[in-house]
């Protein structure tokens, strides 16, 4: 059967199903909702707060370690600790 062949309330029924198909799933386009997005952004925050702390006490140490040789800590590209003068 062709499309010619079709009875006229038959395509309608088609037309009418693949629509419904589209508009049912279109929610699968949509990004995610507010919840999934809050906590997204509450897991980036968390892992910021994280990743501060962690830098502001490896400066800490770095401090105390060169602060014991009267030096000032630097650190190399590669993330080695120098003290220096």
């Amino acid at each position: 059967m062709t499309s010619e062949n079709l009875p006229i309330p038959l395509l309608n029924w088609f037309a009418a199903a693949a629509i419904a198909v589209g508009l049912g799933a279109s929610h699968l386009l949509d990004g995610p909702d507010e919840i999934e997005s809050a906590r997204l952004n509450t897991e980036a925050l968390a892992d910021a707060q994280l990743t501060a702390a962690q830098d502001a006490a490896r400066e800490r140490a770095a401090a105390r370690i060169c602060a014991e040789l009267n030096a000032a800590p630097r650190w190399t590209a590669t993330g080695e600790l120098t003290c220096t003068r």
